[in-house]
């Protein structure tokens, strides 16, 4: 193998590895985003009405 060939397999390795860490650390900002959002609606839907009548009473016919 030649030095060439054997530079370009070399590069073309580090280049996928590069791309596989940024994919990978996208993915990761994209969850902790989505946590957060996530967070967010629950602390704001503790402010929503709750009619506290609902689920008292339960029919059962049999």
């Amino acid at each position: 193998m030649d030095i060439a060939t054997m530079s370009i397999g070399m590069h073309q390795a580090l280049l996928q590895n590069e791309v596989s860490i940024s994919v990978a650390k996208l993915a990761m900002n994209s969850n902790a985003q989505t946590s957060e959002n996530q967070i967010d609606d629950i602390m704001n839907s503790n402010n929503m009405a709750i009619d506290a009548s609902r689920g008292n009473n339960i029919d059962v016919r049999v």
